[in-house]
């Protein structure tokens, strides 16, 4: 009786060395589960970035922003910017963001690849990218005339506005939407010297004086030009500068 009970404990004694032996300790699986944690997160800000800019202008005329860290679930990651062509640059700004800095005055089309690179605490990397597009630079100077002008933004693009302000005097052509009193702007077309065939859209335009222009004023507006559809004209939140 006494060798069965021996047997017994000593079988006991042993199952529970094997059971101890198979089983992870806390901090093992804990650290496994952070572990697995982190890599879904660092494939999720993948995924979140490639969604954020999907759908992002692919031409470019001006320097524009991306992001420089992202959060996702419990983790932060930073995303390191890259391109592969010398005309850009990388500005990080204290809002962690960065500006992507292009050559606005390039003579050349210039084609690149953006990369955003995302990295975790424990080195860890993904990479997404972007062909992105500068178009050859459309160069406005002091002593170029109105009339040179509108030649020169002419040659915009679909979808593709001037990077700064400019200026023009024309005539009134048509008016295609009267002053509206509550949003104090008007829809017009102006003819900019003998350029009949290249008239300048002015899209909603307010500033003092804008309720009296009719057909035959001579005006003068300033604003953002870009190609609306095969439109050239003067961006929304153009204003009339001056009547006659």
């Amino acid at each position: 009786m006494k060798k069965l009970i021996a047997l017994v404990l000593m079988l006991t004694l042993c199952f529970t060395v094997f059971t101890a032996c198979g089983q992870e300790t806390p901090s093992e699986t804990a650290d496994e589960n952070t572990a697995v944690g982190v890599a879904d997160d660092l494939a999720a800000a993948e995924e979140y970035l490639a969604t954020m800019y999907r759908n992002a202008p692919a031409t470019r005329v001006a320097d524009y922003q991306v992001v420089g860290k992202l959060v996702v679930g419990d983790s932060a990651f930073d995303v390191e910017w890259t391109a592969d062509s010398e005309t850009v640059k990388f500005v990080k700004g204290e809002d962690g963001m960065v500006t992507v800095d292009i050559d606005e005055q390039n003579p050349d089309e210039v084609n690149y690849v953006l990369t955003g690179t995302i990295s975790d605490a424990n080195g860890n990397t993904k990479t997404v990218t972007f062909e992105q597009r500068v178009p050859a630079a459309i160069i406005i100077t002091e002593d170029m005339t109105d009339e040179d002008i509108v030649a020169a933004v002419y040659k915009l693009e679909n979808g593709v506005a001037m990077a700064d302000p400019l200026t023009l005097t024309g005539v009134v052509a048509s008016i295609e939407g009267e002053y509206n009193p509550k949003y104090k702007n008007m829809n017009l077309t102006m003819v900019v010297g003998e350029l009949t065939e290249n008239p300048i859209v002015c899209f909603r335009m307010g500033g003092e004086g804008a309720e009296n222009v009719k057909v035959g004023d001579t005006i003068t507006v300033s604003g953002i030009i870009k190609n609306y559809k095969g439109t050239i004209e003067f961006d929304a939140g153009c204003t009339l500068d001056a009547i006659g």
